[in-house]
């Protein structure tokens, strides 16, 4: 820890007061008192606990109902917001990984920054500086200019949110050297700071439900559509206002930064996590190239902004979506048709693939290192598309997975699975999964098993009180697209997504209203957004009573 500060070359005494300030975390706390209360920067109230090990902290229970306060920002929030902050762009792979809770990446209570990850985001914060600083030319050189620069890199990074003593106390560093180098240490420990690395919303008062700042609300709106933090016209807006919320939100989605916001939901719906192509066994992956991970999420990414935002606008057509965007190498390997224009992409054909979930991108965080993962894809349709919880089996059947004749690999799953106590989740799971036996685990058609049979891709499934009959995954998903029960599901995310909080029995009035808004607009995006930021709780948040 103070290895690290060290780094910044300032006295020891600011060293020990910016404590949780200057270490990233706030969940650290001052290293030991400071000699004197005109040293002290305040650290926000309510911090994370306190982690003493040199490991991220570990992840609170599952299911937490209200809000922490603090919400860590996930990895892309921060991307974004440095990079709208200081023109610089830093790769998501250099920062510590988010917390899933439930298949949920921004559950706040479960977000916590950890001794092991200040080092990171010390460096990347560091080097961030830096370049920030060489982009501002003469300017850095200049006392005069420089300290404006440095005020308004304050205000932008603390969105609102930090005492004015702080912001003194760090202006306070542009003398303690020569410029650039005061200006470098200011940005640095600014956006290593936790009134940067957190988001702020604690509320006023003592009650369990608590409205928000004018900041903290703008924070909130911004890092929904934008992934990142508000700039002055949110800042200055009266956004206690529902219409005045509505007009902003307007404003927001002509910005391409909504892009981002939108994008970075449908990946957490999807459960797509970093890395996932790079746990495939070296068989699987064998000449498939250097860059196939980069490409896949490239591709990824195209294909949901295209259908959102070029195409019907619904998040739940996306199950359905029958074009990828994908490079001509991508589509060969996939064994795509012909790929047109980087716009047009490619033409999927039905028979074989239909909709995100079939997408490498998608199929490969759903997939084991090797073989086939019905269990495991099935598992995902439940909890992901309908929010349905699949508990934890109670014991794990070894089954082989090799080829033999005369009994495929279905009838051996389906006959392991067969007992009462496996059937309440394997007889939804199982034949969702089952589905999906014709991929490999990077996301390849492979129609027929190793001994030339065709797999059994047919089954029906419970969904929303009936069964849905379907041959292989291209008519379940095309059935799961326009099921209200999928609606319903995905309205349910925006509000976890929204809060960072599961819902409790108190927001019951407001799921129904988010609900109603995804049926009868058949899942559209925008029509969600404008639910919940119109809504009051929007302007609200549940706390744990003091």
């Amino acid at each position: 820890m103070l290895r690290t500060l060290n780094r910044l070359a300032l006295p020891r005494n600011l060293l020990l007061s910016l404590g949780g300030l200057a270490t990233s975390s706030g969940c650290v706390g001052p290293l030991e008192p400071p000699s004197s209360p005109a040293q002290s920067v305040p650290a926000p109230p309510s911090s994370p606990p306190v982690d003493g090990s040199d490991t991220s902290p570990p992840a609170v229970p599952v299911g937490p109902r209200a809000s922490s306060g603090l919400r860590a920002l996930h990895p892309r929030e921060y991307v974004h917001a440095l990079e709208d902050l200081m023109g610089v762009t830093v790769s998501e792979d250099d920062l510590p990984e988010p917390t899933f809770v439930e298949g949920h990446g921004r559950i706040g209570a479960a977000q916590a920054i950890g001794l092991s990850d200040v080092e990171a985001l010390y460096e990347v914060g560091r080097v961030a500086a830096e370049a920030w600083v060489t982009g501002l030319g003469d300017c850095a050189l200049d006392p005069a200019c420089g300290r404006n620069a440095a005020v308004e890199l304050l205000d932008e990074a603390f969105r609102g949110g930090a005492p004015s003593e702080v912001h003194t106390r760090l202006l306070e560093l542009l003398e303690s050297a020569e410029a650039p180098e005061g200006l470098k240490t200011l940005a640095t420990v600014a956006v290593s700071s936790p009134y940067f690395l957190y988001r702020q919303e604690r509320g006023r008062g003592e009650a369990a439900v608590r409205d928000l700042t004018a900041p903290e609300i703008a924070a909130r709106m911004a890092f929904l559509v934008w992934e990142s933090g508000p700039d002055d016209t949110l800042l200055q807006s009266d956004l206690t206002d529902s219409e005045a919320r509505g007009r902003q939100l307007d404003r927001m989605l002509q910005d391409p930064r909504a892009r981002r916001g939108l994008r970075s939901f449908v990946l957490d719906w999807m459960g797509v996590e970093r890395g996932a192509l790079r746990t495939k066994d070296p068989s699987i992956l064998e000449n498939t190239g250097p860059e196939l991970e980069a490409r896949v999420a490239q591709s990824l990414t195209q294909t949901i902004d295209r259908e959102l935002h070029e195409g019907s606008g619904s998040l739940t057509e996306l199950l359905a979506v029958d074009r990828f965007v994908v490079d001509e190498e991508l589509g060969e390997l996939l064994g795509l048709g012909p790929v047109g224009s980087e716009a047009e992409g490619a033409t999927l054909r039905p028979e074989e693939r239909l909709g995100i979930v079939t997408h490498p991108g998608v199929l490969s965080a759903h997939t084991k290192e090797l073989g086939a993962s019905p269990f495991n894809i099935g598992e995902f349709v439940y909890e992901h598309l309908l929010c349905e919880p699949i508990s934890a089996p109670p014991v794990v059947p070894e089954i082989d997975e090799g080829e033999v004749a005369g009994e495929t690999l279905r009838e051996r799953l389906e006959a392991a699975t067969a007992a009462p106590a496996c059937l309440a989740c394997h007889d939804r799971i199982g034949p969702a999964g089952f589905a999906f036996l014709a991929f490999d685990p990077i996301g390849r058609w492979r129609p027929r098993d190793g001994l030339g049979r065709s797999f059994d891709t047919s089954g029906v499934v419970p969904v929303g009180g009936r069964n849905l009959a379907f041959n292989g995954a291209s008519e379940l998903l095309a059935q799961l697209a326009r099921h209200e029960a999928v609606e319903r599901c995905v309205a349910r995310r925006v509000f976890r997504w929204t809060f960072g909080r599961f819902e409790s029995p108190d927001d019951q009035a407001l799921i129904q209203r988010l609900e109603a808004a995804a049926v009868s607009s058949g899942g559209s995006a925008e029509a969600l957004l404008r639910a919940v930021v119109e809504d009051v709780a929007f302007t609200q948040v549940r706390r744990e009573a003091s």
